[in-house]
């Protein structure tokens, strides 16, 4: 589409007195941009990130509500579906005029690679392992496996008559994540800075791991080897499932723990009341001071770190840059007071920090400085200025 053509488009479509032909043609423009390049070869990477971000952002205002999360095409959808273009290209039109974009001030003179995969094993008699980069994950049984047969430690055995089983930890440091299948079938994926506890092998009437940080379950189903319900003790709660997709976010600088169903049924209690929650898919089961609570949720919001993203829901500010910290192992510092700044948007968590930052000081509300370590402070640190 051409420049003159598109920009008549959003004008007309931001006084709302666009014809059903010229909404219809600007929806489908929405839908394919990317394949646009007499316009995207205007556009900085970062720049089509974060457009492809406050495009989402409008699409997510539009159908979150309505259940659009359940429908994996939604690029698709929002070329069919009447969306609020005003609210998407009118924040963004800027970008169609290489003269009006916003200029990023801050310089980026060094950067952060983002993390991978990186994880410690920690045996049931004390020793620990540093598992290997280059897989994604482990198998535990009488023995540990990589997921592609190779041994992760070949001296480690199990009498199975024994009457208490192994237990074992697996850590993820900052910048860190990987992903276990446990003796039942149940596979685990954690994100940076959690910790897993579990036994190499289930017995008696419940399956019970523990959990410090975030980690996305996929329990198996009931059957000859996991007929127990499946129990996750995380904070003053326990998770309780028979077979399942969820998420749970439970990290120590948090104040909320927060569970989030993808499919099947998850129930929530707490531990010191004995109070109960049940979650449907879509929603997300809250714990905090000692009670529980649910919402509707945008359930791709939860796991698209396990899928290689960040998305932001209208995220507040701080909780964003607590994922970032994580993700790039880096102190975070506000040279004042936080502002109560909320922002969508999807970025991949395989880009450098500086993309991830110059995609945010895009929204005009914030500003970064990322710092090496130097003699006042040992950390890498993300500045946030504002």
């Amino acid at each position: 589409m051409k420049k003159e053509r598109l920009r008549f488009l959003i004008d007309v479509s931001k006084q709302q007195t666009a014809t059903s032909k010229q909404q219809r043609e600007l929806n489908a423009w929405y839908a394919s941009f990317e394949q646009d390049p007499g316009y995207t070869e205007q556009l900085s990477e970062a720049e089509q990130f974060a457009l492809r971000s406050r495009m989402l952002s409008a699409f997510e205002q539009e159908h979150i509500r309505t259940g659009w999360w359940q429908r994996r095409r939604y690029w698709s959808i929002a070329a069919a579906a009447t969306i609020a273009i005003a609210v998407a290209l009118g924040s963004l039109f800027y970008l169609t005029n290489p003269a009006d974009r916003l200029s990023t001030a801050t310089e980026k003179s060094i950067d952060l690679l983002p993390g991978g995969n990186k994880a410690t094993l920690t045996l049931a008699d004390g020793r620990t392992i540093e598992l290997n980069e280059a897989q994604t994950g482990i198998v535990v049984g009488n023995a540990v496996m990589y997921d592609d047969g190779s041994a992760v430690v070949t001296n480690h055995t199990d009498d199975p008559s024994a009457d208490t089983p192994s237990l074992m930890s697996l850590s993820t440091p900052k910048g860190g994540t990987y992903q276990v299948t446990l003796p039942d079938g149940t596979k685990v994926w954690l994100n940076a800075g959690s910790t897993l506890q579990y036994p190499n092998r289930f017995i008696g009437n419940e399956r019970l791991v523990r959990l410090e940080g975030e980690a996305y379950f996929d329990v198996a189903k009931a059957d000859a080897r996991s007929s127990k319900p499946f129990r996750i003790t995380v904070g003053g709660q326990q998770v309780e499932v028979t077979g399942t997709q969820f998420n749970v976010s439970a990290y120590p600088d948090e104040t909320i723990i927060k569970t989030t169903l993808i499919e099947g049924t998850v129930k929530l209690r707490a531990n010191e009341t004995d109070a109960s929650v049940t979650l449907s898919p879509g929603e997300q089961g809250l714990f905090a001071d000692g009670k529980l609570s649910k919402q509707p949720v945008n359930v791709l919001s939860a796991m698209a770190w396990k899928n290689g993203d960040f998305m932001f829901d209208n995220e507040p500010l701080e909780s964003i840059m607590k994922r970032l910290g994580r993700w790039y192992d880096a102190e975070v510092v506000y040279q004042n007071a936080p502002k109560n700044i909320r922002l969508y948007g999807i970025v991949s968590r395989s880009k450098n920090i500086s993309t991830v930052l110059e995609i945010l000081e895009m929204t005009g509300q914030v500003k970064f400085k990322i710092e090496g370590p130097t003699a006042g402070h040992n950390e890498r640190r993300i500045v946030v200025m504002q």
